[in-house]
C-alpha cells in the first residue's frame, strides 16, 4: 500500500512539473488571438488575488488583471490594470477615447500617490461560459491597440497566484 501512495506522489510530482513547464513554453510568445483563452484559464485557475500578467516581448509594455470575488462561487470579478509609466501617460488621451467608444466610463490619469494610470472592471457572472475571457481580453487588446503595438507583436502571459482546485472538482463531479 505504501509502494501505491509513492508511486502516484511521484506521478502527480511528475505532471505538475510537466504542467508548469509546458505553460512556461507555451505562454512565452503569444499572440493577442491567445488573450481569451489565457483569461478563461486564469478565471478558472487560480484563487482571488491572483494576477495574469501581460507584457510584450522586447518593450516596457506591462499590464495585468487581477482575479476577486464575483457575487457567487462560479463568479468573479476582473480588474484590468494600467501602470503608471512613460509608456502609458503617452496615450493617455488615446485610451480614453477608445474606452469611452466602448461604453466604458474612464478617466485615466495620473494619480498622486498611486502608481497607476488607471483601472477597469469586468464582472464575469460564470466562469465556466466559453467566451467567459472576452471582455477583459478585449480591453488588453484594447490597450495594446491604443499605444500602437504591432498586430503581430508577441506577448508574455504569466499567471500568478494561488492555485484553485475548482476545474478537478468540476471534473469529478461530471
Amino acid at each position: 500500500m505504501e509502494t501505491i501512495g509513492i508511486a502516484l506522489a511521484a506521478f502527480v510530482g511528475v505532471g505538475l512539473t510537466l504542467r508548469l513547464l509546458v505553460a512556461n513554453v507555451f505562454w512565452r510568445s503569444c499572440d493577442r488571438d491567445f488573450f481569451p483563452e489565457a483569461v478563461e484559464r486564469f478565471l478558472r485557475e487560480k484563487e482571488d488575488g491572483g494576477r495574469l500578467v501581460f507584457r510584450q516581448r522586447g518593450s516596457r509594455f506591462r499590464i495585468w488583471l487581477i482575479r476577486g470575488p464575483g457575487l457567487h462561487e462560479d463568479a468573479a470579478m476582473l480588474t484590468l490594470t494600467i501602470p503608471l509609466a512613460p509608456w502609458s501617460q503617452g496615450a493617455v488621451d488615446q485610451l480614453n477615447e477608445r474606452f469611452r467608444f466602448r461604453g466604458f466610463d474612464t478617466h485615466f490619469h495620473a494619480q498622486p500617490g498611486r502608481d497607476i494610470l488607471g483601472e477597469l472592471r469586468f464582472e464575469v457572472p460564470d466562469i465556466w461560459n466559453d467566451s467567459a475571457g472576452e471582455p477583459a481580453a478585449w480591453a488588453v487588446r484594447c490597450v495594446a491597440d491604443a499605444l500602437d503595438l504591432p498586430a503581430d507583436a508577441r506577448f508574455i502571459i504569466d499567471m500568478e497566484g494561488r492555485d484553485s482546485l475548482r476545474v478537478l472538482q468540476a471534473l469529478r463531479e461530471e
